[in-house]
């Protein structure tokens, strides 16, 4: 249902990997999942504990070098520009 949906309305649609724990190879991941789903994946995101200790605070967004904020970048970046 969801490929007949975006094939009627011609919108594009893309993969994002979440909570990929650290320790895994992420190519490898990325290429296994897009060959079993044949959708582009254009992120993934590390499985991160520490954002949940930051949710409530302002901190997270003045950390521009976390895993978690490259990834939503890279996601903005690919959807937005």
């Amino acid at each position: 249902m969801i490929n007949e949906i975006h094939e009627i309305i011609s919108m594009p649609r893309y993969l994002i990997l979440n909570k990929v724990f650290k320790g895994d190879n992420e190519e490898d991941i990325v290429k296994e999942i897009e060959s079993v789903t044949g959708q582009q994946i254009i992120s993934t995101i590390s499985c991160d504990c520490e954002i949940m200790k930051l949710r409530e605070s302002q901190t997270l967004f003045k950390k521009s070098v976390t895993s978690f904020l490259k990834a939503v970048k890279k996601v903005a970046n690919e959807l937005f520009l």
